[in-house]
């Protein structure tokens, strides 16, 4: 798949108002304020999980049946840390939508300068490129299907280049490439 991404990282690098408007989109769309209900949801899991062990454990008289219990209460409680940090990101991300707009408007200048260099970027310089815009591609095996039953597409490209939970997806034209 290094030709097809590669074709479209450069479409990407030659017209970067894509990266404007695909973060527009998922401004104007509640991306982030989705993204914000989810990690609150799954704290307010952790959260309750926390407290069923911690009652848990409170009416156990017995040490080493408590163990595997406070084990599980601190790998809760890492798990909370983290999504705690998840949660405050993205609630400085929706407040600093200036910021990010400035993000996007350097790295659309980065993408200028880059593609005026397209045909002559090295293997090294092209590793950069993608890294910058974030770019992750899964491949699925051949007849894959999600969840519900509907294939798969041969390959996925992902782009994230702004460090949102989501990116932007480009899936393959074919189910077949």
């Amino acid at each position: 798949v290094d030709a097809p991404v590669w074709e479209r990282v450069c479409q990407v690098l030659r017209d970067p108002s894509v990266i404007a408007r695909e973060v527009a989109k998922h401004r104007t769309e509640g991306g982030l304020d989705r993204d914000l209900s989810a990690v609150e949801k799954r704290l307010a899991g952790i959260v309750a999980k926390q407290q069923r062990i911690a009652k848990a454990i409170a009416s156990v008289d017995d040490d080493a049946a408590a163990e595997p219990l406070l084990e599980e209460l601190k790998v809760l409680s890492g798990a909370k840390a983290a999504t705690e940090r998840e949660r405050d990101d993205l609630g400085r991300r929706i407040a600093d939508q200036a910021q990010e707009a400035q993000r996007v408007r350097s790295l659309e200048a980065w993408c200028e300068t880059v593609s005026m260099n397209l045909n002559t970027l090295s293997y090294a310089e092209k590793r950069l490129a993608l890294d910058a815009l974030g770019v992750e591609v899964r491949v699925f095996r051949l007849g894959a299907v999600d969840a519900e039953g509907n294939p798969l597409p041969r390959w996925e490209m992902r782009l994230n280049p702004v460090a949102s939970d989501e990116g932007f997806l480009y899936p393959s034209n074919s189910f077949y490439t």
